[in-house]
């Protein structure tokens, strides 16, 4: 394990976690009625992909790194595909609204994607 993985997956996880506790708290301050479990879930996700993928990522540095941005934005519409296909059925079933569900899925997607891209520009300039 190289240690660029184990910086990102520590400042990913570190990122998300306190974003967690931000959104939990604003969640709260707003009564909103979410359960805990779908940010537990849409966090847990995004975090497991964005480091499978960011494994590939590095993976990919060695042998191809003139195709990491393809494979950077494949990655991101695999989340989606996944997400879509995985657990917006889920919770669609437990009657959770349309905006409470776009925004526990996309705060923590745009935090790990933003995080993923700049550590891929890193991997980039360090290629060169």
């Amino acid at each position: 394990m190289s240690n660029s993985f184990v910086k990102f997956a520590f400042f990913l996880l570190l990122t998300l976690c306190l974003s967690f506790g931000l959104h939990t708290w604003m969640i709260h301050l707003s009564e909103i009625e979410v359960g805990i479990l779908l940010l537990i879930i849409t966090y847990a996700f995004n975090y497991i992909l964005t480091i499978i993928f960011f494994a590939v990522l590095l993976h990919f540095n060695k042998k191809r790194s003139d195709q990491l941005g393809f494979i950077f934005m494949f990655s991101s519409l695999a989340k989606f595909i996944l997400f879509f296909t995985l657990l917006k059925p889920y919770f669609q079933s437990l009657d959770i609204s349309k905006s409470v569900l776009f925004w526990g899925f996309f705060v923590p997607y745009a935090i790990s994607l933003t995080l993923e891209c700049i550590a891929l520009i890193r991997i980039l300039k360090q290629a060169k």
